[in-house]
């Protein structure tokens, strides 16, 4: 019978609680719909297209966008992770120190990229936003922009073998015969030509041929 006084109790107390919180409120059945189903609503800006270019950075010259995150729905939205589609890609970093992990409806938050070009080829990657919106899953964003030279002259690399430049598809050395299970080794100096006024960037070294052990 205890166990029943309590129940009785809380329902006392709940009850009136809740009967003061909705006075005066008049709820339709759309009304009550809405505030069951209500969402968060992730919006950017910029966001026309779903794209922002940078347009045109000099090279090694950093250039700075700030992304607005707003929630338009009526629920919390939570951002769950900012990034890009490819990790290893230098020229676009995410600033994300400011950025709110949880904003309410009708607020807002920031995040910046930098755009830092290391050569003048046009590049570009996929920004992405994982959040609890239902209705966008991952909001993708596509960054691009391209680089340009200064009045300087480009970086200009330069191979030698020993003391002795090597021309661009020469034959630069011949390993001649080599016992099976031993090897052999020949250094070559890369450098960028004393009259470039950028830093040369070196982003890989391969064999042409593409599977050489």
């Amino acid at each position: 019978m205890r166990k029943h006084k309590i129940i009785l109790h809380l329902l006392l107390l709940v009850v009136p609680a809740l009967l003061i919180a909705l006075a005066g409120c008049s709820f339709t059945r759309s009304d009550l719909l809405e505030i069951a189903t209500a969402q968060p609503d992730i919006h950017i800006i910029p966001n026309d297209t779903h794209s922002y270019s940078f347009g045109s950075v000099e090279v090694y010259d950093v250039s700075k966008q700030t992304f607005y995150i707003e929630n338009k729905g009526a629920r919390t939205l939570k951002i769950e992770k900012l990034y890009t589609s490819s990790a290893d890609m230098k020229e676009f970093v995410i600033d994300t120190t400011y950025t709110a992990s949880n904003i309410e409806p009708g607020e807002s938050t920031t995040f910046d990229v930098y755009f830092k070009p290391s050569s003048d080829i046009p590049i570009g990657d996929d920004l992405l936003i994982e959040s609890n919106d239902p209705d966008e899953g991952i909001y993708q964003i596509n960054i691009s922009g391209s680089g340009r030279w200064g009045s300087g002259n480009p970086p200009m690399i330069v191979v030698l073998q020993g003391p002795s430049p090597v021309s661009p598809g020469s034959v630069a050395h011949d390993f001649g015969p080599v016992n099976v299970g031993s090897s052999t080794f020949i250094d070559f100096t890369i450098m960028n030509d004393a009259s470039a006024d950028y830093d040369l960037a070196v982003t890989g070294i391969i064999f042409k041929s593409g599977d050489v052990g």
